[in-house]
């Protein structure tokens, strides 16, 4: 059987939106956000996002000075910086900082971008052509609408001093001028990224759900499903009102559903409660569980002892942890290097100078010490 391209349905659904003169990130355009909400629904999943950033960010930039060089007048470090771009890459593969410049046309001042705020111009607005578009809420979760004025259109990254003095010009001064954004997405320059986490997003809703009906069967006092069949009509709306209200409170659950109401016509027999029957309910639960939480942790790719999934009965040693985390570091290693050619691409012409000693941008690889990983 051949499967063809048709067959398979896409991700993120691309699709301009000439009302802000963007490209909608997904249908909603609100694809980073949704990607964050479902991510810390789920403990595995958070638990594993945490992890993989946590690897990406290592120890720090092994210069100290630099790693805790000020980058503007708001007290953001290097340090800071970095962790931000780390996070942002865990949860979604894309990261972005926005720059000021001094008269010099230097970067004189970085400031912490969340990644989901920036979305792509699309190829009929071609007065913001190499532009981001900014704005704090995409989703709509704060407003229900969006004012286009308070749509921030800034310059995509370009050191070039004629650049930078053309789009200052532009702009009208630099009383007027936004300075510029990098924006980095793993999938291309002019591309909206797959986040970590999409090829188990079904699994990562599972997970979440889980965790709710856990929940539920704690706050229903563990009642299986049941049917509650009244014989006879209630004699009136109020009646029938104050009877539900009467079962949901005996359930002592909030919003608890354990117990459906049915009425029948005839009345010549006592209520019955009868229990809607599933088969093996523990079994498939415990099935569903573990191959859920497995399935999210294998797409991290993290060893389960670095998450605390270890097998029943055993312990992970010391020996094991460590060796998971050389491996976790040298799986990661590509997405620190990411972030050292952008540090080192970003801050080598910064005035105040904050370069590191010798030009040495590298980031301390995670480390295993003393039987305990260090998080510090």
């Amino acid at each position: 059987m051949k499967i063809q391209l048709i067959d398979i349905e896409k991700r993120i659904i691309l699709k301009d939106n000439n009302g802000y003169g963007i490209v909608n990130y997904d249908v909603d355009n609100a694809y980073p956000q949704r990607i964050k909400a479902m991510i810390r629904a789920s403990g595995t999943a958070s638990q594993c996002s945490g992890t993989y950033s946590r690897f990406i960010e290592g120890e720090g930039f092994k210069d100290k000075s630099f790693y805790k060089a000020l980058v503007n007048g708001r007290g953001v470090t290097m340090d800071k910086l970095l962790r931000s771009w780390a996070i942002d890459y865990a949860e979604l593969r894309g990261f972005a900082v926005h720059i000021n410049y001094n008269a010099l046309y230097q970067p004189a001042g970085f400031n912490i971008l969340p990644f989901e705020n920036c979305r792509l111009p699309n190829e009929s607005n071609d007065k913001q052509h190499n532009r981001i578009a900014v704005y704090p809420d995409w989703a709509k979760l704060k407003k229900r609408s969006i004012n286009e004025k308070d749509i921030a259109w800034i310059d995509r990254y370009n050191p070039d001093p004629e650049m930078i003095e053309a789009q200052i010009r532009a702009a009208g001064g630099w009383q007027n001028y936004k300075g510029q954004v990098f924006w980095y997405s793993a999938d291309g320059y002019d591309e909206y990224p797959l986040a970590p986490a999409d090829p188990v997003l079904e699994d990562i809703d599972t997970d979440a759900q889980i965790k709710t009906f856990r929940n539920n069967s704690v706050r229903s006092g563990f009642l299986d499903h049941m049917l509650f069949i009244q014989k006879g009509k209630f004699e009136s709306e109020s009646e029938r009102g104050d009877f539900k209200k009467d079962l949901k409170e005996f359930q002592g659950a909030k919003k608890s559903t354990q117990i459906f109401l049915v009425e029948v016509e005839s009345d010549d027999e006592i209520p019955e409660l009868k229990p809607l029957q599933s088969t093996d309910p523990d079994k498939k639960f415990e099935l569903t569980n573990r191959t859920t939480k497995d399935a999210i942790i294998e797409n991290y790719g993290i060893p389960p002892v670095l998450l605390n999934a270890l097998v029943p009965g055993k312990l992970g040693t010391a020996t094991e942890i460590e060796d998971a985390v050389k491996f976790y570091n040298k799986k990661t290693s590509r997405e620190r290097i990411l972030m050292e050619e952008t540090a080192l691409q970003l801050c080598q012409n910064f005035n105040p100078v904050i370069a590191p000693a010798g030009g040495d941008y590298s980031i301390t690889e995670f480390t295993f010490s003393n039987g305990s990983a260090n998080n510090n």
